[in-house]
Protein backbone atom coordinates (compact mmCIF):
# COMPACT_ATOMS: atom_id res chain seq x y z
CA UNK A 1 0.00 0.00 0.00
CA UNK A 2 2.90 2.13 0.50
CA UNK A 3 4.38 2.08 -3.08
CA UNK A 4 0.94 2.43 -4.02
CA UNK A 5 0.40 5.91 -2.09
CA UNK A 6 3.48 6.97 -2.96
CA UNK A 7 3.45 6.28 -6.89
CA UNK A 8 -0.78 8.21 -6.38
CA UNK A 9 1.05 11.35 -4.74
CA UNK A 10 3.88 11.58 -7.68
CA UNK A 11 1.08 11.27 -10.12
CA UNK A 12 -1.35 13.63 -8.89
CA UNK A 13 2.02 16.26 -8.55
CA UNK A 14 3.11 15.40 -12.18
CA UNK A 15 -0.88 16.27 -12.99
CA UNK A 16 -1.20 19.33 -10.87
CA UNK A 17 2.41 21.20 -11.44
CA UNK A 18 2.62 20.95 -15.74
CA UNK A 19 5.38 23.70 -15.74
CA UNK A 20 7.64 21.71 -13.20
CA UNK A 21 9.32 19.73 -15.10
CA UNK A 22 8.85 20.75 -18.75
CA UNK A 23 7.41 18.88 -21.58
CA UNK A 24 9.40 15.71 -20.54
CA UNK A 25 7.00 15.03 -17.29
CA UNK A 26 4.64 12.62 -19.41
CA UNK A 27 7.56 9.85 -18.99
CA UNK A 28 7.36 10.30 -15.30
CA UNK A 29 3.35 10.71 -15.23
CA UNK A 30 4.00 7.03 -17.51
CA UNK A 31 6.38 5.35 -14.75
CA UNK A 32 4.04 6.34 -12.11
CA UNK A 33 0.38 5.40 -13.78
CA UNK A 34 1.63 2.19 -15.09
CA UNK A 35 3.37 1.49 -11.14
CA UNK A 36 0.05 2.40 -9.98
CA UNK A 37 -2.22 0.16 -12.49
CA UNK A 38 0.85 -2.71 -11.31
CA UNK A 39 0.13 -1.95 -7.63
CA UNK A 40 -3.46 -2.22 -7.70
CA UNK A 41 -3.59 -5.73 -10.37
CA UNK A 42 -1.27 -6.86 -7.40
CA UNK A 43 -3.96 -6.20 -4.27
CA UNK A 44 -6.77 -7.11 -6.41
CA UNK A 45 -5.59 -10.14 -8.45
CA UNK A 46 -3.79 -11.94 -5.49
CA UNK A 47 -5.55 -13.37 -2.61
CA UNK A 48 -5.78 -12.26 0.75
CA UNK A 49 -3.47 -14.75 3.35
CA UNK A 50 -5.49 -18.04 4.38
CA UNK A 51 -5.38 -18.67 8.73
CA UNK A 52 -6.02 -22.29 8.13
CA UNK A 53 -9.29 -24.12 7.76
CA UNK A 54 -12.62 -22.90 8.80
CA UNK A 55 -12.98 -24.37 12.39
CA UNK A 56 -16.68 -25.46 12.19
CA UNK A 57 -16.50 -27.45 9.19
CA UNK A 58 -13.29 -28.61 11.01
CA UNK A 59 -15.55 -29.42 14.11
CA UNK A 60 -17.94 -31.13 12.59
CA UNK A 61 -15.93 -32.99 10.02
CA UNK A 62 -13.01 -34.50 12.85
CA UNK A 63 -15.12 -33.27 15.90
CA UNK A 64 -15.45 -37.48 16.97
CA UNK A 65 -12.49 -38.57 16.48
CA UNK A 66 -9.84 -39.69 18.53
CA UNK A 67 -7.54 -36.70 19.55
CA UNK A 68 -4.21 -37.90 17.94
CA UNK A 69 -6.16 -38.23 14.43
CA UNK A 70 -7.69 -34.66 15.14
CA UNK A 71 -4.33 -33.18 16.01
CA UNK A 72 -2.59 -34.66 12.75
CA UNK A 73 -5.26 -33.14 10.29
CA UNK A 74 -5.38 -29.95 11.96
CA UNK A 75 -1.27 -30.00 11.86
CA UNK A 76 -1.62 -30.99 8.06
CA UNK A 77 -4.09 -28.74 7.50
CA UNK A 78 -2.52 -25.71 9.02
CA UNK A 79 1.09 -26.72 7.39
CA UNK A 80 -0.79 -26.54 3.85
CA UNK A 81 -2.01 -23.50 4.41
CA UNK A 82 1.51 -22.23 5.56
CA UNK A 83 2.78 -23.12 1.84
CA UNK A 84 -0.05 -21.68 0.28
CA UNK A 85 0.61 -18.38 1.63
CA UNK A 86 4.28 -18.50 1.14
CA UNK A 87 3.36 -19.04 -2.59
CA UNK A 88 1.51 -15.76 -2.42
CA UNK A 89 3.60 -14.11 -0.76
CA UNK A 90 6.27 -14.80 -2.83
CA UNK A 91 3.88 -14.26 -5.93
CA UNK A 92 2.79 -10.55 -4.55
CA UNK A 93 6.28 -9.70 -3.76
CA UNK A 94 7.42 -10.30 -7.80
CA UNK A 95 4.34 -8.15 -8.86
CA UNK A 96 5.38 -5.30 -6.64
CA UNK A 97 8.72 -5.71 -7.30
CA UNK A 98 7.63 -5.20 -11.31
CA UNK A 99 6.20 -1.76 -9.92
CA UNK A 100 8.90 -0.31 -8.56
CA UNK A 101 10.56 -1.49 -11.56
CA UNK A 102 8.90 0.36 -13.57
CA UNK A 103 8.98 3.38 -11.82
CA UNK A 104 12.90 3.58 -11.81
CA UNK A 105 13.17 2.80 -15.30
CA UNK A 106 10.91 6.11 -16.08
CA UNK A 107 12.64 8.18 -13.73
CA UNK A 108 15.96 6.92 -15.35
CA UNK A 109 14.16 7.37 -19.01
CA UNK A 110 13.39 11.28 -17.74
CA UNK A 111 16.51 11.01 -16.33
CA UNK A 112 18.23 10.21 -19.95
CA UNK A 113 15.78 12.64 -21.85
CA UNK A 114 16.53 15.70 -19.63
CA UNK A 115 20.56 15.34 -20.43
CA UNK A 116 20.17 15.15 -23.88
CA UNK A 117 18.17 17.59 -24.60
Amino acid sequence: MGLLGFMAAAAGVLLTVPGALASSRWILLVGASGAIVIALLALIYMEDLKSGPDPVDFYNEFGGVQPAEFIEQLLADLGKTLSLNKERIEERRAILSGAFLMALLASIAFGVVRVLS
